[in-house]
């Protein structure tokens, strides 16, 4: 059995933590935070968007002057533009840390610093200041967050803005009942393990179950765990909950938005490089806004990889790389391939026409309902507000397909719509073809003319089991992994 280690320490004993409400309170405070005459601050973010938001649009910082080198040279150290975001206005200079730089810097060396989950253990300031934190509960748990507050170890105060407030009902009661749906979709996973040593997968399960416990129970409300494991560190919470609003925020994020695809798209950038010799695209400033964050934000990229491999390659294919994988089932389970192939077995069970129509024509049989349920569950780690599913049941079959759709392949792949029917209001669900046909074209570069035996998306045959027909395998890519800022679990 794994050995548990709690570290009791109470860092902030007594200080005094702060909810804002509303994202103007907390940029006010945030932009005024300030010890002996000087700006201050530490801003931990759980999205790499909302770090680079706040440090373009919130503070009025004009670039440092690169020397011959194309560095910034600042307290003796030079810093290539591209290890991290460097701003300076008349207090100073503000840094910025996200996936988008490739070096870690002296947290102390700044009086202002803003960062993603690029740090959330392990890098350490002494330097006395306030903590910020600006949370949409996406990438990491309470746990993580506290972990990133840690990161200053003389706080003055916290300041914590959640934008969200999501809660739901968690899917286990117990740690026990994990074992049970862990071994229920086993059945369903059919390929076997490389790992033999017993031991060694044992032990793996039993912390495998630990983790996708607490994990259950951190999701049922992520602000409450928050909450309370900030007043088990010693904190003194000053204000009662309320409602928070939600407005100001999405106008930040509109506006960054417009220039991380415009202005600020930097097509020498060394991950926009890198990702372009996978990609492939012949001219990036003729991509659309939507194409430019598949390069910029490692969602949409992770989103892009599965929509190619979801779109060229078969089953079969992806079958047989999962056999030949060396992990443990559990950690194949989670993979994005198993991820596909549990989308198109439960679009194929329910009777869609192909891999692009969303119209659900039966349930899933019954012998394989219960099955196919408690895979996605664990394999698409999906949570319902609505209590039971019926496979066996068309309409629920069509909810559960879109929901699905979204979850392998992105927010953006699909569109509803309510009719009237019968005097009935109902949700229909259909393929975003605009999201289609522009990841179709990004998809399509990187297929050479010797490779590529369909030219366009009118070609495109999506039947299942039609790819081996139309399509050489395209090599294969990594998908990337640090600093998402959705719910992408299993990549």
């Amino acid at each position: 059995k794994p050995t548990i280690v709690k570290n009791n320490f109470e860092m902030a004993r007594g200080k005094p933590a702060y909810e804002l409400f509303a994202i103007g309170d907390f940029k006010d405070k945030l932009l005024d935070a300030e010890i002996d005459g000087k700006k201050k601050f530490m801003l931990c973010c759980d999205t790499k968007t909302n770090a680079k938001a706040v440090f373009h649009t919130w503070l009025n910082l004009k670039e440092l002057p690169l020397n011959d080198d194309d560095c910034y040279e600042y307290k003796g150290r030079q810093y290539s533009k591209y290890e991290l975001l460097m701003g300076e206005d008349e207090d100073g200079v503000v840094v910025c840390l996200t996936s988008d730089n490739d070096g870690m810097v002296d947290l102390d060396d700044f009086d202002r610093v803003i960062f993603s989950p690029k740090i959330v253990y392990g890098l350490d300031s002494t330097m006395t200041r306030a903590v910020f934190c600006m949370y949409e509960e996406q990438t990491i748990n309470p746990r993580g967050m506290l972990q990133q507050v840690a990161r200053c170890r003389n706080p003055t105060e916290l300041n914590y803005f959640f934008a969200k407030k999501k809660f739901s009902s968690p899917k286990f009661l117990d740690l026990q009942e994990t074992q049970g749906d862990l071994l229920k979709c086993e059945d369903w996973f059919v390929w076997d393990m490389m790992i033999d040593n017993q031991t060694e997968i044992n032990l793996f399960k039993d912390i495998l179950r630990y983790i996708i416990y607490n994990d259950d129970c951190y999701k049922s409300n992520p602000y409450l765990h928050f909450v309370e494991m900030t007043k088990k560190r010693g904190w003194d919470i000053k204000t009662k909950s309320l409602t928070t609003s939600r407005k100001g925020l999405m106008k930040m994020k509109k506006e960054y938005k417009k220039l991380e695809t415009g202005e600020l798209f930097d097509t020498n950038h060394p991950i926009i490089k890198e990702k372009n010799d996978y990609i492939k695209a012949p001219d990036l400033t003729a991509l659309t806004e939507d194409q430019r964050l598949v390069y910029t934000r490692n969602p949409d990229y992770e989103y892009y990889l599965k929509f190619k491999y979801y779109t060229f390659y078969t089953k079969e294919h992806l079958e047989g790389k999962l056999m030949e994988q060396e992990d443990f089932k559990q950690s194949k389970m989670a993979s994005w391939r198993a991820q596909i192939i549990l989308l198109r077995s439960l679009m194929e069970d329910c009777g869609c026409k192909d891999k692009f129509d969303l119209e659900v024509q039966r349930g899933v049989p019954a012998n394989q309902a219960e099955l196919t349920l408690t895979a996605l569950l664990n394999v698409l780690r999906m949570r319902f507000r609505k209590k039971q599913f019926d496979l066996t049941n068309k309409d629920d079959c069509q909810e559960l397909i879109y929901k699905a759709f979204k979850q392998v392949l992105g927010p953006k792949s699909v569109k509803s719509t309510r009719k009237q029917v019968d005097g009935e209001r109902k949700q229909f669900y259909s393929l975003n073809d605009k999201w289609f046909e522009e990841y179709y074209e990004l998809a399509s570069f990187s297929l050479t003319d010797t490779l590529k035996r369909v030219k366009s998306f009118d070609e495109y045959d999506g039947a299942f089991g039609k790819e081996a027909e139309q399509f050489i395998y395209p090599e294969e890519c990594q998908v990337f992994q640090e600093d998402s800022e959705e719910e992408c679990d299993g990549i």
